[in-house]
C-alpha cells in the first residue's frame, strides 16, 4: 500500500467489485490506471474497458500465462504481472508517459471580453491563473501561514511515509537540489505558474503520427490581466488585486469556494480596514448567485452599515451597494 502512495497519492483501494466500477465511472474528469486480480479481471474489463476515463490497466496475478490472450483484445491492458516490483516499475513508466502527454499549458486567444469587464467562464478562468501568483506573493509570510500549510500537506499525504518524512523536514530545509528527482534531466524545463504560449504551427509526423506542435513564450496573459485589473479599478476604484481576485471566483462560478476565500480574508489581520465593507459586499454578491436571498440581505446589511459608520461616510460606495440590492427586488 505504501509503495503505491509514494507512487501516486491518489490510491484507492476496493475489495467489492461493484462499488470498484461505480467508482471508476463517478470520476468522468480523472485518468485511471487501474490494477485488478486475475478473479476479477474479466468481469471489470467488460465494465470499465470502454471508459474514457480509465487509461491504462494492469493485472496482478500468479500465473501471467494464463491470461496473456488479453493482452490482444483489451487495448489499454499494458501487462500481467507476477511480481511486485516489476508491476510497480511498470506503473512508474506509464505514469511518466502520461504525465508527458497532460503537461498542461496556458494558451491565450484573443477575445472581445479582455476590453470588457463581462467576462465569458473561459476567460475568467484565464485571468484566474494569471492572478494566482500575484495573490499567493502578496499573503502573509508568517510562521502560522507556514503551520497551515504544512498541517495541510501532512493531511493530504496522509498514509504516505515517504511524503511525510520531507515535510517534516520543512523547518530545516531552505535549499536542496531536486536533480536526483528527475526522470529526465536532460530534457525538463521548468516554466513559472501561468506561462502562456502562441501556437507557432501544427505538423503532423508522417512516419510516428503524433503532431509535433511549435509554441513560443508569449507576455500577453500577463498584459491581459494586468488590463483586467486596471479596467476594474478604473470602474470601481478597486486597489486590491485580491478583491479582484475573489470576484474572478464569482465570475467562474466557484461560489462556495470564493465564499471560503473572503472569510479568510476576513480574518487576517493584513486586509485593510477599508477593504472589510468591500469585501462583505462580494459575500452578498455570491449569495445573490446562488439564490440565498436570505445570506444575501444579511451581508447586505453589514456592508451597508459599515459603510454608513465610517467616517467619513462612504456615500459612493453604498451607492452602489443599494443599486446592487435594488437589482435583486427588479
Amino acid at each position: 500500500m505504501n509503495e503505491l502512495r509514494e507512487i501516486n497519492n491518489g490510491v484507492v483501494f476496493h475489495t467489492d467489485q461493484e462499488v470498484c466500477i461505480d467508482d471508476i465511472k463517478s470520476f468522468a474528469t480523472e485518468k485511471i490506471f487501474l490494477v485488478t486480480t486475475e478473479r476479477d479481471a474479466t468481469r471489470i474489463l467488460e465494465e470499465i474497458h470502454a471508459l474514457t476515463q480509465v487509461d491504462s490497466i494492469f493485472i496482478f496475478c500468479f500465473k501471467p500465462k494464463k491470461y496473456q490472450n488479453l493482452l490482444q483484445k483489451v487495448s489499454k491492458l499494458i501487462g500481467i504481472y507476477r511480481e511486485r516490483q516489476d508491476l510497480l516499475n511498470a506503473l512508474k513508466e506509464n505514469i511518466i508517459l502520461v504525465e508527458k502527454h497532460l503537461e498542461e499549458f496556458s494558451f491565450y486567444s484573443q477575445h472581445k471580453q479582455k476590453t470588457t469587464r463581462d467576462l465569458s467562464k473561459e476567460s475568467a478562468e484565464f485571468l484566474w491563473f494569471q492572478m494566482f501568483k500575484d495573490v499567493i506573493l502578496r499573503l502573509p509570510r508568517d510562521s502560522h501561514a507556514k503551520q497551515q500549510m504544512i498541517e495541510l500537506c501532512r493531511h493530504y499525504y496522509h498514509g504516505n511515509e515517504k511524503e511525510l518524512k520531507f515535510i517534516q523536514q520543512t523547518d530545516s530545509i531552505i535549499f536542496a537540489d531536486i536533480a536526483k528527482f528527475s526522470e529526465y534531466p536532460d530534457e525538463e524545463v521548468l516554466f513559472d505558474f501561468g506561462t502562456t504560449f502562441e501556437i507557432v504551427s501544427v505538423k503532423e509526423d508522417e512516419k510516428f503520427n503524433p503532431c509535433l506542435i511549435k509554441l513560443r513564450a508569449s507576455n500577453k496573459g500577463s498584459k491581459v490581466a494586468k488590463e483586467h485589473n486596471e479596467l476594474n479599478r478604473k470602474d470601481e476604484e478597486e486597489t486590491r488585486v485580491e478583491l479582484i481576485f475573489g470576484k474572478l471566483l464569482i465570475d467562474m462560478g466557484q461560489y462556495d469556494q470564493s465564499l471560503k476565500y473572503f472569510q479568510r480574508l476576513l480574518l487576517h489581520n493584513h486586509t485593510q480596514k477599508d477593504d472589510i465593507a468591500k469585501i462583505n459586499n462580494l459575500v452578498e454578491s455570491t449569495y445573490y448567485n446562488k439564490d440565498d436571498l436570505k445570506k444575501e440581505l444579511e451581508y447586505y446589511k453589514l456592508a451597508y452599515n459599515l459603510m454608513m459608520n465610517d467616517v467619513p461616510i462612504r456615500i459612493k460606495d453604498s451607492v452602489r451597494l443599494i443599486t446592487n440590492k435594488g437589482l435583486t427586488y427588479h
